[in-house]
């Protein structure tokens, strides 16, 4: 006898959880918490046990979730069920859980009800053993009788019950199990149908449950007596899935069962559409679902198995409901059905329709009755695309359910039309895409379609039509009739209106399919997830196109999308990509960003998850897909608050392929619950697509802290299949703005710990924002008779109508032959482009654009344009404010009503109208600067300049999407005015625009020791926290911040908070009394309100009751514990927007681990050697424990290092808008320049990874210092000769020369945290060539960066000065050098002035330093 019957004898009473318990205790000890991560080779125990311990660990792990299941079906179950005698029948009874279960039920309700008899179906010897084991032990009056076979081998004798009492038949946990017969269960229903019969089946929840639960009711004449069926997908609501079917036959009615000759229909949906015919069907999804008949089960072979090509395969054919067919369908039905001509637009295909006015009335009528017409041409235009969708798909369910062998030569497959012709098209098409697929794929490139032998039966009243080859048969033939066919389709445009014979033909393997359209429509479009395939390499090490691979890469270009071919710096971004690497893709605006990820993931088996930080872009990007045909997608947003929840089941059920998002939704605890749901539910995902992600680095630090966790969100939360080889998915980051300080931060953010892993050439980039089409313009505003800013906002909003209508009168300049010549010429000098070819198509090229001269003011005009603003309503705003008129207005009032507005969170419709040229001007924020595409965009304006290049680069970019000549204007003030900070309250003087930004950012970076005021308020002194205490009934605890439970607590112990974001003024009144006596900014409260209320009744007007200003609570919270995530304080952080309240989660560390992880953080930004010293560093930093030390030191390091970041963003901008005004060229000349400022700041050969001169010699300025980590007077020698003849090539110039330098310099310094003397100094260098002429703020640059370059140099050579001084006198005469003629008499007078200030600020230092360290500070000598 076994131990387990042993122990279960020696017990007084068995029960269910007896049982469990019993098995737990006999586990190995280091499994009982967790009998699930049993080491057998089945973790889901779906096989034959034959050990008891396999046994005890199944009942261990899932006795629970047994009985929860059970539960709900039996108090579903009428309650008259339980009443009398029952017999059970227990199907693949296991350990006879269920059965135990339903007599405990039965005893805890106290039905009047007894359980007499039971017979145990088990195929494993000893489980049965145990069952009957297991009853007896419960109630040994039970009647037991055992099947020791597998569920298809029973016979209605085996179940035979002789007595007249109910039948329940109990299948727990069977139907997620593959291979059961459904037909062969239904048929054995039937043994004991003389008595009443309740069929309950209770399983996990996946989709192939939900169509085997679908199959089985097609046994069943319906409606019957009783049916219910629940399920629920979440694991997170009960620890478990279910999916519950329950029925009721009667006593002696055996027509309840449908005995088919074979087997019941399975219902898909596909369906093509023409794109001449698509219009002409207000309703196409009825024409999406058909059945398809099979001598073998099809419903039950559908697995989550699938190979991952035929996976894609699936995804490919289903995509959209309707989709377009391929090229070669579509070109073919053109000619040959005279329907449309093909043509090309905007590098895509579009098929323009030829059809009359009768054509289309009978298209209609032909759809909407759903019938066959007397005119066989629209027959044919209509119903010929949807067969070949149907038989396409009937091909791979067939490869799916292993009835086709692809290791055969060739295949033998007939198909029947019984009415239109398809065959032949559909067959060849889709052998050209599966031939394609697996030729580009790494792990099935050997893998092909056979050979295929078609033999096609045609229908006579089609013999006529032209897409029937001329020896097309009606009849079988002799030939047909004597074949062993590998694959029969009978297909019919018509419901099914007798059985199917399937024995007409010789078929092998069953492979005989009957295609009908549905007459009951129920079928669901799924899409098929499975493990990740790998793909070839589509370019060789040189980054150029492997031409063999790229051209089966471009069929699905043209099949998917229907372009003609790829666009510049595609294919390396997708060739990382679809090797499952993660990559970070850098392309200009109107470079294809959103197709580059698109493609790639419909090449994959799994679900692309999509951040878009705007709802505007996620709905463009939804639309683009509508448009393509490909509608398996959603968007996820506050916008769609009413079907949120029924997008998000789309998503957790497999019905999306593309799912849009938000990056704060990947912060919502339940959310990120759906995901790990997901799992279980075999729902996998391929890609997390950022898109516009230098997002990450331009606004996760200012106001979207949901940004920097987004890297590990994605990572830890948004899972491929763990089977597939890559346990995380692949990043797939997307931009346009390419500088080397949106990369270094975006790189740093997502690559954080717990998050991608990017290696060195992750960070895929096409260098061209040269745009030849793309002009600028800076407008200087006269600020003259203003006193202050506000008079000049004012003015810009008086003549911004003005400004943008004279937009056509420059285009039309710029059009002017002389111009347009210039504009190529310099394009061609800026690319440095020799190839003859290239340069005479840059010449041939038109880019000139028809514009009408009412093209504001006119419907359906040739031109639009899109006004941003930097506020949302004022004079510089979107919309008015209470007394200020908005842009949108003056533009309105002054030029053309044909205008919309847009701010971020606004309702779509107005971007819809513009995006349909309903409206001819759009006025909107810079949320509407990324993303939106509309070819005919010919002008930009920008009210007030961006915050920085990068973001400029994106606005314009919105013009010129159609390759034609477009015009993007700024309207710049350069005028200063004196303000008084309103955090400092010191006045300063501030530019006009500079200063629209500060504002701005001046509320993003409040200061450091607000941040640590707030951190303190957060760990230790803040009662709206709750602890989360206890393990399986959670309760809640309030307590005063965090921070004292947490150092209480033992290591590792994790510790779970709510912090709520609303308050009260109690809640805050410790912390606003810190900022107030600090003079910082603190938090509103009603009070503050009653006293501006107050003071508005007195004066009209209300002033801010408190003098430095208020904060916003929510924000500043985020802010402070993404500081905490850095250094591991905090372990994970999500938000409740419902609630209002944010969930961390942390656990004690030991000591000396959170220095390791501010080390972690600081790596991100140094060398492993200067990260020591800066933790050396942090060690000394005044606070009451490691913490505190680490929160002090990483918020003093945001201030000196990211935040001046910032500050030098919004000057590059400022120094953009000001060297043009002060330039004495005409604004054409002028444009170029502009063009060469983006140009190479964006794009410095210098700043490029392995650059070579023309002469073999390498000069990457980012490799020489290590991406500015490294500095040297070597360094700095070294690019001091790039104007020499030894370095420049012969289509090098010294102007071009230096400002490649001087663009790289300012890309790799504008990624530093840390002062890098040889940047500085080059910088200086640079500027000293080009000349400032008399631009203050290029002079102030030069100046600061020589006397920056001078002293850190000097620093760092404190231990051999003399070499120091040797080489800056070595510097200043290398610049005097004859052909450099850098520096002349007064510069070098200048330059020595500099150096004497460096040695002043240096020696003065060294005082203060000696002074405080002997002499003490006192209030006299501060």
């Amino acid at each position: 006898m076994s131990k387990y019957k042993d122990k279960i004898k020696n017990l007084p009473h068995v029960t269910l959880d007896v049982i469990s318990e019993v098995c737990r205790d006999m586990l190995p000890s280091e499994y009982r918490s967790h009998p699930w991560d049993l080491p057998y080779a089945d973790k889901n125990f779906a096989k034959i046990f034959n050990q008891e311990d396999q046994l005890n660990g199944y009942a261990a792990a899932y006795t629970n979730w047994h009985k929860g299941k059970l539960r709900i079906a039996f108090d579903n179950t009428p309650t008259d069920t339980f009443v009398g005698e029952i017999a059970v029948i227990d199907w693949a009874c296991g350990q006879g859980l269920a059965t135990i279960f339903l007599h405990e039920y039965l005893e805890e309700k106290g039905y009047n009800c007894r359980l007499k008899e039971v017979i145990l179906v088990e195929p494993s010897e000893i489980a049965l053993d145990r069952a009957k084991f297991n009853i007896e032990a419960i109630d040994n009056k039970i009647k037991i009788s055992t099947v020791n076979k597998k569920l298809d081998e029973v016979i209605d004798f085996d179940i035979k019950l002789f007595e007249r009492r109910k039948v329940i038949h109990l299948f727990s946990n069977i139907f997620d199990i593959k291979g059961i017969s459904l037909k062969h269960i239904s048929e054995n229903l039937l043994a004991n149908l003389t008595k009443d019969n309740y069929v309950l089946c209770v399983s996990p929840y996946y989709q192939h449950v939900e169509n085997r639960y679908n199959t089985l009711l097609q046994y069943f004449q319906r409606p019957l007596v009783w049916q219910f069926r629940d399920s629920q997908s979440q694991k997170n609501v009960l620890g478990y899935t279910y999916n519950i079917l329950s029925l009721k036959l009667l006593a002696d009615k055996s027509e309840q069962i449908i005995k088919y000759d074979f087997f019941p229909a399975s219902q898909f949906r596909v369906c093509f559409a023409l794109e001449c015919v698509k219009p002409m069907v207000e309703d196409y999804a009825t024409h999406t679902y058909f059945d398809v008949y099979a001598p073998y089960e099809l419903g039950t072979s559908i697995s989550d198995d699938v190979e991952p090509i035929f996976a894609v395969l699936n995804n490919i054919v289903s995509r959209g409901l309707p989709t377009k067919p391929s090229l070669k369908v579509e070109n073919i039905l053109s000619e040959k059905l005279s329907c449309s001509e093909a043509s090309t637009l905007y590098g895509g295909f579009r098929f323009n329709s030829l059809l009359n006015h009768a054509d289309e009335l009978k298209l209609k009528e032909y759809a909407r009755t759903k019938c066959l017409g007397e005119d066989l041409r629209i027959n044919q235009l209509l119903y010929t695309p949807i067969a070949i969708a149907r038989v396409q798909k009937v091909f791979v369910e067939a490869l799916i359910s292993h009835r086709l062998n692809l290791q055969k030569d060739e295949w033998n497959v007939l198909v029947e039309e019984c009415d239109v012709p398809f065959a032949k098209l559909a067959v060849e098409d889709f052998k050209e895409m599966f031939n394609h697929l697996t030729a580009l794929s790494q792990d099935f490139d050997n893998m092909r379609i056979p050979h295929i032998n078609l033999h096609v039966i045609s229908s006579k009243v089609y013999k006529d039509s032209p897409l029937l080859e001329e020896d097309a048969i009606f009849d079988p033939t002799e030939e047909i009739r004597n074949t062993t066919f590998d694959l029969v389709i009978r297909y019919s445009s018509t419901p099914k209106t007798k059985d199917c014979n399937f024995t007409e033909y010789q078929v092998s393997n069953n492979s005989f399919y009957c295609v009908f359209p549905a007459t009951e429509r129920y079928a669901e479009r799924y899409i098929y997830t499975t493990d990740g395939l790998e793909y070839n390499s589509l370019v060789n090490d040189d980054k150029k196109p492997v031409d063999d691979t790229v051209k089966h890469l471009r069929y699905f270009l043209q099949l998917l999308f229907r372009k003609e071919d790829f666009r510049p710096g595609q294919l390396p971004i997708l060739s990382r990509a679809l090797q499952n690497k993660s990559v970070i893709g850098l392309l200009p605006t109107g470079g294809g960003k959103s197709l580059t990820y698109q493609l790639a993931a419909f090449l994959q088996p799994g679900i692309s998850l999509v951040i878009d930080p705007l709802v505007s872009l996620m709905k463009d990007q939804y639309d683009g897909l509508i448009n393509a045909g490909i509608d398996c997608c959603t968007y996820i947003n506050s916008q769609v608050a009413d079907t949120r929840a029924e997008r998000e089941y789309d998503m957790e059920h497999s019905k999306c392929l593309f799912v849009f998002m938000s990056p704060e939704r990947l912060c919502i605890h339940g959310f990120r619950q759906r995901l790990r749901n997901m799992q279980d539910l075999h729902v996998y995902f391929a890609y997390g697509v950022i898109d516009e992600v230098h997002c990450v680095s331009e606004w996760g630090h200012d106001f979207r802290f949901s940004y920097l966790h987004l890297g590990r969100n994605l990572y830890q939360y948004v899972l491929p299949k763990q089977s597939s080889g890559h346990a995380h998915i692949s990043l797939f980051g997307l931009t346009a703005t390419a500088s080397f300080d949106v990369l270094a931060d975006v790189e740093r953010e997502l690559s954080c710990e717990g998050a991608f892993p990017l290696d060195n050439d992750a960070v895929v980039r096409y260098e061209n924002t040269n745009r030849l089409e793309l002009q600028y313009r800076v407008v200087q505003i006269d600020a003259s008779g203003c006193n202050d800013k506000w008079a000049v906002y004012e003015r810009k909003n008086d003549i911004a109508a003005q400004v943008l209508a004279e937009s056509l009168d420059c285009l039309r300049e710029l059009e002017k032959p002389d111009n347009i010549k210039c504009i190529k010429s310099r394009f061609l000098q800026r690319e440095n482009i020799m190839d003859d070819d290239v340069i005479d198509e840059i010449y041939e090229r038109d880019i000139t654009v028809p514009v009408d001269d009412e093209w504001a003011t006119s419907e359906n005009s040739n031109a639009s344009a899109i006004v941003f603003c930097p506020h949302r309503v004022g004079s510089l705003g979107v919309n008015n404010s209470v007394k200020k008129r908005g842009i949108k207005n003056a533009i309105a009032a002054d030029l053309t009503q044909r205008v919309s507005n847009y701010v971020g969170g606004d309702e779509l419709t107005e971007q819809d109208r513009f995006l349909h040229g309903d409206t001819n001007i759009m006025v909107a924020t810079k949320a509407f600067g990324m993303g939106i595409d509309k070819p005919n965009v010919r002008f930009t304006l920008n009210i007030n300049h961006s915050g920085s290049l990068e973001g400029y680069v994106q606005e314009a970019g919105r013009a010129g999407r159609d390759r034609k000549i477009a015009l993007s204007t700024i309207m710049y003030c350069p005028q200063e005015f004196s303000e008084q900070n309103e955090r400092t309250r010191i006045y300063e003087t501030v530019p006009v625009d500079y200063g629209v930004h500060q504002f701005f950012y001046e509320n993003n970076f409040i200061g450091a020791d607000f941040e640590k005021w707030i951190m303190y308020f957060l760990m230790s002194k803040n009662t709206n926290t709750i602890l989360e205490v206890g393990e399986e009934q959670k309760n809640v605890e309030s307590v005063s911040g965090f921070l004292d439970r947490l150092m209480s607590a033992q290591p590792e112990e994790e510790l779970v908070y709510y912090i709520s974001y609303t308050y009260t003024a109690e809640d805050v009144h410790w912390i606003n009394e810190m900022l107030t006596k600090n003079n910082l900014p603190r938090f509103k409260t009603d009070y503050d309100l009653r006293l501006e209320e107050e003071d508005k009744r007195k004066h009209g007007f209300a002033r801010p009751a408190y003098n430095y200003g208020y904060a916003d609570y929510t924000e500043t919270l985020q802010k402070a514990i993404y500081r905490m995530c850095c250094v591991g304080v905090i372990d994970d952080f999500t938000q409740n927007y419902y609630n209002q309240r944010f969930r961390i989660v942390t656990k004690r560390k030991a000591d000396g681990h959170y220095f390791m992880a501010l080390k972690q953080f600081l790596k991100r930004y140094y060398t492993d050697e200067r990260a020591d010293i800066e933790i050396v560093k942090a060690h000394e930093v005044r606070g009451d424990n490691e913490i505190q030390q680490c929160l002090s030191f990483i918020t003093e390091f945001v201030y000196t290092k990211i935040a001046m970041k910032r500050k030098r963003a919004m000057q590059d901008m400022e120094d953009f808008c000001n060297k043009a005004i002060h330039s004495d060229k005409n604004w054409l000349e002028i444009n170029e320049d502009l063009k060469d400022d983006i140009y190479y700041y964006f794009n410095s050969k210098y700043a490029r990874d392995g650059y070579e001169t023309e002469f073999g010699e390498a000069f990457s300025l980012t490799q020489d210092t290590d991406h500015g980590k490294y500095s040297s007077f070597d360094v700095l020698f070294k690019y001091l000769r790039v104007v020499d003849d030894d370095v420049m090539g012969p289509s090098d110039s010294q102007i071009g020369n230096i400002k490649h330098l001087h663009g790289a310099v300012r890309l790799i310094r504008r990624s530093l945290t840390d002062t890098n003397p040889t940047l500085d100094m080059l910088n200086a260098y640079c500027l000293l060539f080009l000349g400032v002429g008399d631009n203050k703020n290029l002079a102030n640059e030069m100046r600061n960066s020589y006397i920056s370059a001078y002293k850190e140099f000097r620093e760092r050579s404190i231990n051999n000065l003399k070499d120091f001084y040797v080489n800056m006198k070595r510097f200043k005469e290398e610049i005097q050098k004859k052909g450099r003629n850098v520096v002349d008499e007064k510069k070098m007078m200048l330059i020595n002035k500099w150096e004497a200030e460096a040695e002043l600020i240096i020696h003065s230092s060294w005082v203060k330093m000696f002074r405080d360290k002997f002499v003490g500070v006192t209030k006299d000598n501060v």
